[in-house]
């Protein structure tokens, strides 16, 4: 059994143990998934948007906060950056916030 915990108000963390019948590592299949039917999914907000409007799916906590995640970018240190990594660098902090917010 596993426990999925929501940093609430007042500092309070919930948790709500869960059973699943399956899991994902790749959040496309977990949405997919949960539209077919599967159970509850937690899904990021970009992601879960689309079958929330269509009524695909429902959100089950709407009274609650949302839950921020930090997002990192990794690469190996060298001596020189190369070009495509630093485009890719400067394309995600320019556009991310406005696909994830």
């Amino acid at each position: 059994m596993r426990h999925w915990r929501f940093p609430g108000a007042c500092g309070r963390v919930p948790a709500f143990a869960t059973t699943a019948r399956a899991r994902f590592d790749d959040l496309d299949a977990l949405a997919s998934a949960a539209v077919m039917g599967f159970g509850l999914a937690w899904l990021p907000s970009y992601l879960a948007k689309k079958w929330l409007e269509t009524g695909a799916l429902v959100e089950v906590m709407p009274n609650e906060p949302p839950v921020m995640f930090d997002i990192m970018l990794l690469w190996p240190q060298g001596p020189q950056m190369p070009m495509r990594v630093r485009r890719a660098i400067d394309f995600l902090v320019a556009e991310a916030p406005a696909v994830l917010g």
